[in-house]
């Protein structure tokens, strides 16, 4: 049922842009789109109404559109660690370890909000960082177009949740790879 809805709502949003299309073509753009001696529609007139249109389809979207590729610029990060001050593999293999995340938030785009943890590894018994590792995700709550999911967040229409993310566990390979006991603190 929902997906009909979606078919339906995308079906009036595509009449509404091509109303709109002709309608601005006429009345804003009409002295590129008429001749002016003989009132017939010039050849520039449906390709002007064709990129109004598009303009006008795009419009709900469009936040997403420009914050797309600094999007990706964030989710090609999300395997990155950064070691901490005067630590390295030799030092940091056999520790016993604890976690602590930060949430941070920053804008990429007005009104298109991205959130991630900054998930830190210290050693439990000199609560030295060991290294850091950021992991970014989506928050959609106030993106222009977003869709309900049956979990109740807002997800965005194209702003897609990073293929490549994994949570500092201790299945996580860096973990296993240096040996780290991980306890609570």
């Amino acid at each position: 049922m929902m997906g009909i809805l979606v078919l339906i709502l995308l079906g009036l949003w595509g009449w509404f842009a091509i109303w709109l299309g002709k309608l601005l073509s006429r009345t804003l753009f009409a002295r590129f789109t008429t001749n002016a001696t003989t009132g017939e529609a010039t050849k520039k007139a449906s390709l002007i109404t064709l990129l109004l249109i598009a303009c006008v389809l795009l419009l709900p979207v469009l936040d997403q559109l420009i914050a797309y590729p600094k999007w990706q610029q964030l989710c090609a990060t999300t395997g990155d660690f950064e070691w901490g001050p005067g630590m390295d593999e030799k030092k940091a293999y056999g520790k016993v370890v604890f976690t602590t995340s930060d949430y941070h938030q920053i804008s990429i785009f007005p009104n298109v909000e991205v959130g991630y943890f900054d998930w830190n590894i210290f050693d439990a018994d000199t609560n030295q960082l060991i290294f850091r590792k950021p992991h970014y995700y989506y928050n959609g709550a106030r993106a222009f177009l977003y869709l309900p999911t049956s979990s109740g967040s807002k997800s965005a229409f194209l702003l897609q949740p990073c293929k490549d993310s994994k949570f500092m566990t201790k299945e996580d390979y860096l973990l296993d790879q240096l040996n780290l006991t991980k306890v609570e603190k």
